[in-house]
C-alpha cells in the first residue's frame, strides 16, 4: 500500500484543502491604549457577495454609546458609527482593519 498523498480523491488542479466558499466571516477585537479597540474583520469565502456584518460594542470590549471609526488600512477616518454597533461590508477573501476610538476619549 502507497503513502497517500494531500491531494488524493480530488480532481486534477483542485486543491487538496477545506472550501473557503462555506466559511463564516470572522470578527476579532483587542483593546488598544486609551479605551480604543482595534478591530480585524475577516471575510474567507472565495465567491459571493460582499458579507455585511454587524457586532455589538458590548461585544468588543468597548464601553461607550458611540464611536469614531478610523480605516487603518486605507489610513483615512471612516465616519463614526451609529449607536453601539459596528456595522462593515468585507468582500469575498478580503478584510478590514479598523480602530475604534470612543465618543469623548
Amino acid at each position: 500500500a502507497g503513502e497517500a498523498s494531500a491531494g488524493e480523491g480530488r480532481p486534477a488542479g483542485e486543491a487538496a484543502l477545506p472550501s473557503a466558499a462555506k466559511a463564516k466571516v470572522q470578527v476579532w477585537a483587542k483593546p488598544q491604549p486609551k479605551g480604543t479597540v482595534a478591530v480585524y474583520v475577516v471575510n474567507p469565502a472565495a465567491s459571493g457577495n460582499a458579507a455585511r456584518v454587524s457586532v455589538g460594542f458590548e461585544a468588543l470590549g468597548l464601553a461607550a454609546t458611540s464611536a469614531s471609526v478610523r480605516d487603518l488600512w486605507a489610513r483615512q477616518e471612516a465616519g463614526h458609527t451609529k449607536g453601539a454597533t459596528l456595522t462593515v461590508e468585507v468582500a469575498p477573501l478580503d478584510s478590514a482593519f479598523l480602530l475604534l476610538t470612543p465618543a469623548g476619549a
